[in-house]
């Protein structure tokens, strides 16, 4: 039997999903997770890499830095709130480089409700 561990992750190896890489509504908390991964494309299964996150408004007006938690297992969750609608673009490190695809534009909408009281 051959066992295969993983090596150490490389930025291009890191693959992020979730909702919160495309949508998110202002003043609400919205949420990703990204994979670590080797070289060969191995599941890396411990956790120890520094990632950052910066969401930027497309006119620069506006910056935000996410909040990643390690989840010492290879999985990183990323959370951030963002509260000005519009188009943002957004940026996920390993170190200095960038992970993947990691520069996503995602679109930030504001939902009004309105309550009828009878």
């Amino acid at each position: 039997m051959l066992l295969q561990s993983s090596g150490k992750p490389v930025s291009t190896g890191f693959l992020a999903v979730g909702v919160g890489l495309s949508e998110a509504t202002c003043g609400l908390p919205a949420t990703f997770l990204v994979q670590s991964n080797d070289q060969y494309g191995n599941e890396v299964k411990v956790g120890g890499e520094q990632l950052d996150v910066l969401m930027t408004r497309e006119d620069g007006s506006v910056s935000v830095q996410g909040k990643v938690t390690d989840l010492e297992n290879g999985i990183y969750s990323v959370t951030y709130t963002l509260e000005k609608s519009g188009h943002y673009v957004m940026d996920v490190k390993h170190g200095d480089q960038h992970i993947g695809k990691s520069l996503n534009h995602i679109t930030i909408y504001i939902y009004i409700y309105i309550y009828i009281f009878i």
